[in-house]
């Protein structure tokens, strides 16, 4: 029920906060994910997003999460419809992803000293990847060398 008001104020705010008109949404559509901790990381996560139907406007992301720790840096990608919430292929990309990385990048959260975490971003231009080409997101903490170890993983379920 949270996850439903909270991606209806988020709608009614862009729509009636002056920053889109009406028009601009040409097929809007709203979905949200639970993220789950991986490995016992203690990381958890809820994002909702907001698809315009227009890569001009975007692809609108909004999260918060616990459990990170303020002294580590944490990004956030979504990957194809295919992509499966768990096991060992979690938040992976499917082997017939057609996502480009700019495309599966959303963001790096801002993280306060109690371990809270916030992310904001529009996915515009080349970077825009319409909602209902999104299976999964996923929580990464940004290590030293290699790539991003996940941390949390979630289904992307579209509202009707």
């Amino acid at each position: 029920m949270r996850r439903f008001v909270l991606a209806l104020a988020l709608t009614s705010f862009l729509i009636t906060g002056g920053l889109f008109s009406a028009s601009a949404f040409d097929d809007p559509s709203i979905g949200s994910a639970r993220l789950h901790q991986v490995d016992r990381s203690g990381i958890t996560a809820r994002i909702v997003f907001l698809d315009t139907g227009d890569p001009t406007t975007g692809l609108i992301v909004s999260g918060t999460a616990k459990g990170l720790d303020p002294e580590d840096t944490y990004i956030t990608l979504v990957y194809d419809d295919g992509s499966v919430p768990g096991g060992p292929l979690a938040c992976e990309p499917p082997p017939d992803n057609d996502q480009t990385e700019a495309q599966m990048f959303v963001g790096t959260w801002v993280v306060a000293p109690d371990g809270t975490g916030t992310l904001n971003a529009t996915k515009t231009g080349a970077s825009y990847v319409p909602l209902d080409d999104i299976g999964t997101v996923s929580v990464r903490e940004v290590v030293e060398v290699g790539l991003p170890e996940l941390e949390a993983c979630g289904k992307v379920h579209r509202n009707p």
